[in-house]
């Protein structure tokens, strides 16, 4: 299913290029994401609602049954949508296999290309390294109940989708590589911050976790802005064969990179230290570490977007 799932993904996103001008594919993936986010709050919650009632009488088996169900006839109508939108794709070229093989290596021939690739690839990287540790470390560090872990989580979702069509419009304003800059010097100090979280009830405690998580909202930035970054620097005629080796090569790392970050954290169990910043007296654990490190790399990666200016003005 995953497979297909990214198949699907690569054809998407070449089909939303091919419909959008580049002009306006700031405000329109901005507005999209909004909706599609809100949407997809709304129909969570009104799901979590009916399980609830599900198990308050007796039919707990059938509640999940019949969210499942609605959830793939919702999927299939989507087919007849699809069929409803204008196909702007050109005719395609037939290639012989020793076409298709040199289409392949294009994109590692491409320099802007190649080098807005090996940047995506660092910046996922470093992201993914301490990606899937922020909740354990407010359930497991912190020992928050699963409640408020959920409502410090919808802060960081609200923000960033009802920012994304702010985002999208200052993207088409003053460019999508000016957005992203601005974007991962935020999610570059993200993981810092949480340094100096604690598990206290202090209302200065409670405020930080909730600024903390407020600075998702780069996330709805940096999504917009790379991928029509994607977009401009992959020509039309190969686009498809483009995005198919960046989405490979980025999911790879971003693979192997929670897996580096959770063998870290393992050589360090039950190891800590006290510090003394900015007066704060600080006690860091394991998962401070993955967090400092995951921000050095988000930075590090970060300065590669230099070098991607100076490649797409060289050409």
């Amino acid at each position: 299913v995953s497979s297909g799932d990214a198949i699907t993904m690569v054809l998407k996103k070449t089909w939303m290029s091919e419909l959008t001008p580049p002009e306006i594919r700031g405000r329109y993936f901005g507005l999209r994401n909004l909706l599609s986010g809100f949407s997809g709050m709304a129909i969570g919650y009104i799901g979590g609602l009916y399980i609830d009632y599900s198990k308050g009488s007796g039919r707990e088996v059938f509640g999940f049954q019949s969210i499942f169900l609605f959830s793939t006839l919702i999927g299939y109508s989507t087919l007849f949508i699809i069929s409803r939108i204008l196909d702007a794709s050109k005719k395609p070229e037939r290639q012989g296999l020793k076409d298709l093989i040199k289409s392949f290596q294009q994109p590692f021939k491409d320099r802007p290309f190649l080098i807005w690739m090996i940047y995506d690839v660092c910046y996922s990287f470093a992201v993914g390294f301490a990606g899937p540790f922020f909740t354990v470390y407010l359930l497991k560090e912190l020992k928050l109940p699963l409640a408020t872990v959920a409502i410090y989580t919808a802060i960081g979702e609200i923000s960033s989708i009802a920012l994304s069509r702010y985002w999208g419009y200052l993207a088409d304003k003053y460019g999508n590589l000016t957005i992203l800059t601005i974007s991962c010097i935020g999610k570059s100090i993200f993981p810092a911050l949480w340094i100096f979280t604690t598990g206290s009830n202090t209302i200065l405690a409670i405020l930080w976790l909730g600024f903390v998580h407020s600075v998702r909202g780069f996330n709805s930035a940096e999504n917009i802005a790379t991928l029509n970054m994607t977009l401009a620097l992959s020509p039309e005629r190969n686009r498809p064969i483009y995005l198919a080796c960046e989405s490979t090569v980025v999911n790879l790392l971003s693979a192997i990179s929670p897996l580096l970050g959770g063998l870290l954290l393992g050589l360090l169990s039950g190891k800590q230290a006290e510090i003394s910043l900015f007066g704060w007296n600080l006690m860091l654990c394991p998962m401070h570490l993955l967090f400092l490190i995951s921000a050095i790399l988000r930075g590090s990666a970060s300065l590669i977007l230099i070098k991607v200016k100076s490649s797409i003005s060289s050409n």
